[in-house]
Parts: C-alpha cells; sequence; structure tokens
C-alpha cells in the first residue's frame, strides 16, 4: 500500500479540522441568518465543508507549487480570486444538486453576503494556514498563548545537520543553483523528521536544527533514527538530484539532550529561541564529526537517556565509542560515540 508522506496527512489532518469547523459554523450562520427547513442543512453543512476543504487544499498543494514565481503584489490579487472562485463553483454545484436546479439558476440564487461571509472565513483560516508554515508547526500558538513570554526551563533532544563541501558547492553552482539545491534538500529531509516525531527548529544557512521534547524523563520520538531516515531519502532521491544538479547531498549530524532556556526573544523581529550549554554542545559535536570522520555522533548522556527510558529506539543502531573527546568551547571533554546502523 502507497504510503503517503507524513507532512501531507499532517497538513491533510488540519485541513480536515479546518474544514469541519467551516461546516458547523455554516450552520450557525444559517441559524442566525434565516429561517432554516430541515432539508437546508445539509446544504448548509456541505457548503461549509467543501467550500472551505476546496480553496485550503488548492492553496498547499496546487498554488504554492504551481505560482512559486509570481512576486508577492501579483500573489495578493491572485489568491482571494482563486478562493472566491473556488467558493462560487462549491456553492453553485452543491445548490444545483441538492434543490434540482440548473447550475445557471443555482448560481443566481446565490445570496452575495452569504459569498462574502464565506470568503471571509476561508482567507482567515488560510492566514492561519500559511503563517503557521512559515513559522513551523506549533510556533503560532506558542505566540498566541504567550507560553514563552517567561523564560522557561526545558528538557530536549538537539540535532545539527550540517550539508557537506556547502562552501565549494555553492562556488561551484551559483547562487541560484545552490539555493534550488539546498531548497530540495530541506524539503526532502522534512517527512523524515516527522516521522521521528521531531521539530525543525531553524534552518541557519546551509544547517538544520531539530529538537525533540522529553518528558518525565522519556524522550518524544526517536531522534536516532532521524540522521538514517533522511539519508535513507535522498538516497533514494540520488538520480533526480545527479540530473537537475549533478551531486547528491552528503550530511553530517550531532546529537545531545539536557537541559535548555525556551523564551521570546528580540523586539523588531521576535522568535522563540531554546538557549543553554546542551545547544551549544550539540553544535559543537556536529563539529567533531569532521575530525571522527563519522557520519552520526552523538554524546554518551543521550545514549543513556535513550537506554533508560526507551530502549526499542535503539533497536538496530549499533554504537562505537568514541573516547573523551575535547570539544571547542568546553573545559571538560565529552563521552562521544558514533552511531550506524
Amino acid at each position: 500500500m502507497l504510503e503517503l508522506p507524513r507532512v501531507f496527512r499532517t497538513s491533510l489532518t488540519q485541513i480536515l479540522g479546518f474544514s469541519l469547523g467551516c461546516g458547523f459554523l455554516a450552520l450557525l450562520w444559517l441559524v442566525v441568518r434565516y429561517n432554516p427547513d430541515p432539508d437546508d442543512y445539509l446544504q448548509a453543512f456541505l457548503m461549509g465543508f467543501l467550500g472551505s476543504s476546496l480553496p485550503l487544499l488548492s492553496e498547499i498543494f496546487f498554488f504554492e507549487r504551481s505560482f512559486a514565481r509570481i512576486g508577492f503584489r501579483s500573489l495578493v490579487l491572485i489568491r482571494p480570486l482563486q478562493h472566491l472562485a473556488i467558493i462560487v463553483a462549491v456553492f453553485t454545484l452543491i445548490s444545483s444538486i441538492i434543490n434540482q436546479l440548473s447550475l445557471k439558476d443555482a448560481f443566481l440564487g446565490l445570496e452575495n453576503v452569504d459569498l462574502l461571509f464565506a470568503w471571509f472565513v476561508v482567507m482567515s483560516i488560510n492566514f492561519v494556514v500559511v503563517i503557521n508554515r512559515l513559522l513551523g508547526p506549533g510556533s503560532l500558538w506558542r505566540f498566541l498563548s504567550g507560553a514563552y513570554r517567561t523564560p522557561t526551563r526545558e528538557n530536549r533532544v538537539f540535532l545539527f545537520l550540517d550539508l557537506k563541501d556547502s562552501t565549494a558547492i555553492a562556488e561551484e553552482m551559483g547562487p541560484e543553483k545552490f539555493h534550488r539545491f539546498i531548497d530540495r534538500f530541506f524539503q526532502d529531509l522534512a517527512d523524515p523528521v516527522l516521522k521521528c516525531h521531531g521539530e525543525i527548529y531553524k534552518y541557519v544557512g546551509d544547517e538544520v536544527i531539530v529538537h525533540w521534547k522529553i518528558r518525565d524523563g522519556r524522550v518524544e520520538g526517536e531522534p536516532l533514527r532521524a540522521p538514517f531516515l533522511i539519508q535513507k531519502v535522498i538516497q533514494s532521491s540520488a538520480s533526480s538530484y545527479q540530473k537537475e544538479f549533478g551531486r547528491v547531498p552528503e550530511f553530517k549530524c550531532g546529537l545531545h539532550s539536557g537541559e535548555v532556556i525556551a523564551g521570546e526573544v528580540g523586539d523588531y523581529r521576535r522568535e522563540i529561541a531554546w538557549l543553554g550549554d546542551t545547544v551549544n554542545t550539540s553544535a559543537r559535536i556536529q563539529a567533531a564529526c569532521n575530525e571522527q570522520n563519522a557520519f552520526t555522533l552523538i554524546s554518551d548522556h543521550l545514549r543513556q537517556l535513550l537506554l533508560s527510558s526507551a530502549p526499542d529506539s535503539l533497536k538496530d543502531l549499533k554504537f562505537r565509542p568514541c573516547g573523551s573527546i575535547a570539544l571547542k568551547g568546553k573545559s571538560a571533554p565529552m563521552e562521544l560515540m558514533e552511531v550506524h546502523l
């Protein structure tokens, strides 16, 4: 059976939730504005559900790809018209089927205020979806709820992933082609990260930072499997990369766990940042991959945490002790382990 990518399934789940909400909102609008007959409830729900789900689906799975190179001002004009056209088409078709009218009569019978209300709701939801995708899943809610307005201590696993030879690749490809290369790579690694229940924290140049929650001493996800799932996805697309870019991405990873401080930072541009020695050490471990000629290095502290809390996540993984390694900026050496399948 064909398995849908996790990113695709996550988007579908969000759209389903929003659309069900719009279906019930349409019922409420019907009751408040009209004196409905019993037969009107099904029509209102279908208009609310389909009139919201189809524009949102078109936004995520068609609009972003088909109009990726159109200027922002053009998008501002095209996007609302596209959504309004879909809403009108859906409302006309549903009215025609349920009321047994011709498409022309169904179209002429639509109320402008109903269309405008539906369009406003869909555009508002679309705004939330787009902002959530820009900030990252859950980030918008964190800002709105004020969860991190006051700095909070948390325990997390951090993974730093760095593209190999990025400086030479950028020089070889030129800025535009290198940007497409990095964008393709970052898109391809998103699904493996989600499969391992990780959250992409940020992109820093050619580097990706991912983290996992630790709750009650247990890691929520499988951080050690993420590098290998990403590698598998990239290898499965090797011929495509080779054809388009003349090379296949190679990368290295470093992982560590511990306490961090999470909170909002900045003024003109605010973001939620995770700060502390754990984050810095994860970056240093990733940098040590070059010296150790390793694909993935982790701290022994993280391995012990996973052995005690989630031993099943370590199945089929092998560890090679690297000994006590002096990391840049650290006062004392750290016990590191190389991980491989």
